[in-house]
């Protein structure tokens, strides 16, 4: 129960009128722990923002060259993004083949630490790195970090001017809202990113173009209007991948966020479906396309196919822990049948765990046919009879595939999944808990021929709109080489 909906829901007329009696069932040491859980967690967030500041200021050198006229390439850095000392680009992979070294050169990557649970290991490979990078943390000051760790704790102060929805007094919600996300680091970083770029500005570092990774998070906001402050003349462009999701508002530009220049200047998406989507809240906002660069094996002629002799099917695990925990514990009651343990189930984490951390989350026994794989996933999408996941744009890639897909739903949230209208309805299907997932793998692990083709045609046509294909011009006119 949560006293502040309680206490929304007993403002509203209608319920009075009709006599609603509204109760609110919370042990005691529940309530404690929900008032003091954010305070906790500040503290301990604002001592690990402290404690990584440190080392990374202590392990790694000021770069005092950075040359004229580069182009800063905002990123993520997590536990993987190095291979052997080498970095990989999960986000904006591929496009330096159509790039000179010069060109190359020039390309500086802003990194935001996420996940890293080893900082000094993590700034070591940065170091051998052939790739340019520029840390937030080596131009901010520690008057910068203290500030942005204030800055949640200002924010509970702030006005907040809506009042009312629908008849209800909204306003305990949103005070509670706040406070829960006092251990917010997004909102520590977005202060950081703003003052970043006030940093640059008096280092007088020169920069020819801005890439923002664009999720219109609050991270994003202070990025964005950081830079549209100390650099208002350079070229500033916001790459946002393929998605689809009403329930996930923020993707959605708005006039207001239009307004406040916390928006890129100008929005690049992935695909031709999502030009008119972006505009959906703010026609203002200028839309272009750039190549789906994280998606372009959904274009590779697939030289791997399906086991014939046994069913394999792939699970694709979310980011947060309460939903992959759902579908894992939903597949294994299958396992209670014959006929579903005789399948290979893979199981592909999410980049952000590990197979361990699975297999924690999971808890012990874990299930013999459960086989975590970490292979590249347009190779395991071609080997896979059917694959079964949640909300993902890895819905979108196994649609193109022509591979029938299993939407994992929670009765006890809203189901929330990227696929647009645009996408056939005959190629996926939703379900709630094992018997609905036994009968719709029953489904598609038995379809007709005619089918299947009906599958891989949907899939090639959704393909054109999703996904757009990577080429030299696109791309150098993405990066304004040319």
């Amino acid at each position: 129960g949560s006293k502040s909906l309680s206490k929304a829901l007993k403002s509203s007329e209608i319920i009075k009128d009709k006599g609603i009696l509204i109760l609110l069932k919370k042990p005691l040491i529940a309530r404690i722990k929900s008032q003091f859980a954010p305070i906790v967690g500040y503290i301990l967030t604002s001592f690990n923002v402290i404690k990584n500041y440190l080392i990374i200021r202590t392990h790694i050198r000021n770069n005092n060259h950075i040359p004229k006229g580069i182009t800063f390439v905002d990123t993520f850095l997590l536990e993987d993004s190095f291979k052997e000392n080498t970095f990989f680009d999960r986000y904006l992979p591929h496009y330096e083949k159509h790039l000179s070294d010069k060109e190359k050169s020039l390309i500086y990557y802003v990194p935001t630490f996420h996940k890293i649970k080893n900082y000094r290991s993590i700034i070591n490979k940065i170091s051998l790195s052939s790739h340019n990078f520029i840390i937030k943390e080596l131009f901010l000051k520690l008057d910068d970090i203290l500030l942005s760790l204030l800055f949640p704790i200002i924010t509970l102060g702030f006005t907040l001017n809506a009042n009312t929805f629908l008849g209800f007094n909204i306003q305990p919600l949103l005070r509670r809202s706040v406070f829960k996300n006092l251990s917010s680091k997004g909102q520590i970083i977005a202060y950081q990113n703003f003052h970043f770029a006030k940093r640059l500005k008096k280092k007088k570092i020169k920069i020819r173009l801005i890439i923002d990774w664009f999720e219109n998070q609050v991270i994003d906001k202070g990025f964005n209007l950081g830079f549209r402050s100390f650099y208002p003349e350079v070229k500033h462009r916001g790459y946002q991948v393929v998605l689809d999701n009403l329930f996930y508002m923020c993707y959605y530009p708005t006039y207001e966020e239009f307004k406040a220049k916390v928006l890129p200047k100008e929005i690049f998406v992935s695909g031709k479906a999502f030009k008119s989507k972006v505009k959906e809240y703010c026609k203002e906002v200028k839309v272009n396309l750039a190549p789906a660069f994280r998606y372009q094996h959904v274009w590779n002629e697939q030289n791997l196919f399906p086991n014939s002799e046994k069913n394999t099917v792939l699970i694709t695990l979310p980011y947060f822990k309460d939903e992959l925990l759902h579908i894992l514990k939903t597949v294994e009651n299958l396992l209670k049948s014959t006929e579903f343990r005789l399948f290979n189930y893979w199981i592909k984490p999410h980049p952000v765990h590990s197979k361990n951390d699975i297999k924690k989350i999971f808890g012990n026994p874990w299930p013999k046919e459960f086989e975590c794989v970490d292979d590249n996933l347009g190779e395991l999408l071609d080997q896979s009879s059917l694959v079964i996941c949640n909300n993902s744009t890895v819905l979108l890639e196994i649609i193109t595939k022509g591979t029938p897909v299993i939407i994992i739903g929670n009765k006890t949230s809203m189901a929330q999944f990227s696929l647009p209208t645009l996408v056939d309805e005959s190629t996926w299907k939703i379900c709630f808990n094992a018997e609905e997932l036994k009968n719709e793998m029953r489904f598609f692990l038995n379809l007709s021929p005619n089918l299947k083709r009906k599958l891989i045609t949907a899939g090639k046509i959704a393909k054109l709109s999703l996904f757009e294909k990577e080429t030299r011009s696109l791309t150098r006119q993405f990066f304004m080489l040319e």
